[in-house]
């Protein structure tokens, strides 16, 4: 998999088999995603082998479409979940029409390609979901893989999730190449 170098310089990711194996519990399957990240980011292809791994039905657009067609596209496929970036999010959130479409389908949203504030992270909850806490910001988490941090069941705004069972994970400061300690984070 390669890293689009949004957060740093553009690499290549190996992810092993196992953490497709494992990053597929505890998700349903066969739930409709709407996917608006592109199959050469990172995001994108993680999105297309997570999805064919857990059984669910894609709707991927090449070609940017409005606000009004993909809220069409939610209301009448009655998407689940979206892979999306902030902008994308915030522009439905906002959208004058956005009380004519039902909704109500979507239980999650991915927001990637850019940081997303905690309060903008709230808005969106509030508009799209319901005001359920189940909007994973996963931006700069490529070199990681998303399934090593989204731990949907222990959810925060503000925070990229937990790192999950059965992965060892650490953060090495570049300035001493010394392990941080957590009380940094």
């Amino acid at each position: 998999m390669f890293s689009s170098g949004t957060t740093g310089r553009p690499k290549s990711i190996m992810l092993p088999d196992s953490y497709f194996l494992n990053e597929r519990e505890g998700r349903a399957t066969g739930q409709r995603t709407l996917i608006l990240s592109s199959v050469s980011w990172g995001s994108g292809l993680y999105s297309l082998t997570s999805s064919i791994n857990r059984g669910y039905t894609m709707l991927y657009f090449q070609e940017r479409k409005g606000e009004v067609y993909l809220l069409e596209t939610v209301q009448k496929y009655k998407v689940k979940a979206i892979v999306g970036n902030p902008s994308f999010f915030l522009r439905m959130a906002f959208h004058p029409r956005l009380s004519e479409y039902d909704t109500s389908s979507l239980i999650f949203l991915y927001s990637l390609g850019a940081g997303l504030r905690k309060e903008n992270q709230q808005l969106i909850s509030t508009k799209l979901l319901n005001g359920c806490n189940t909007l994973l910001q996963v931006y700069g988490a490529t070199e990681m893989g998303v399934g090593v941090a989204s731990s949907l069941s222990e959810n925060r705004m503000g925070s990229c999730g937990r790192v999950v069972k059965g992965v060892d994970f650490k953060v090495i400061d570049p300035s001493t190449h010394r392990k941080c300690s957590w009380s940094k984070f």
